[in-house]
């Protein structure tokens, strides 16, 4: 069986979190996704290279640590899963829109301020 390994940014943050993020912190369940938000293993962005999820999680830890605190740290994590077209489909598409957003610097969290990335 095929695998592929991708890279992740997952958060540890100091304090209180959103409520709606409570039960899956228990389980270490936490991610940054692609528009530069707190979401679970559905919305974490998926990242084709460690370097480039390294640049992300730098990008992003501004607006983390002013959003959550000083001490929130942002950790990259790899994963392997089993090779299939989705699951590249999806490295793809979210390592475009982190690409993008190092390239322009833009790490506020809108998808909006965006352009158009393939889909």
């Amino acid at each position: 069986m095929r695998c592929i390994t991708y890279f992740v940014v997952q958060p540890t943050l100091p304090g209180k979190m959103p409520i709606t993020f409570l039960h899956t912190d228990e389980f270490i369940e936490l991610f940054i996704s692609p528009h530069i938000g707190l979401t679970s293993y559905n919305g974490m962005a998926c990242i084709e290279s460690e370097s480039l999820a390294h640049q992300y999680a730098e990008g992003c830890s501004i607006i983390m640590q002013k959003r959550y605190g000083d001490s929130t740290a942002l950790q990259v994590i790899s994963r392997e899963d089993i090779w299939v077209n989705k699951l590249i489909d999806r490295i793809s598409r979210d390592s475009a829109i982190v690409r993008m957003r190092i390239a322009i610097g833009n790490f506020v969290p809108d998808k909006n301020l965006l352009p158009a990335v393939t889909s």
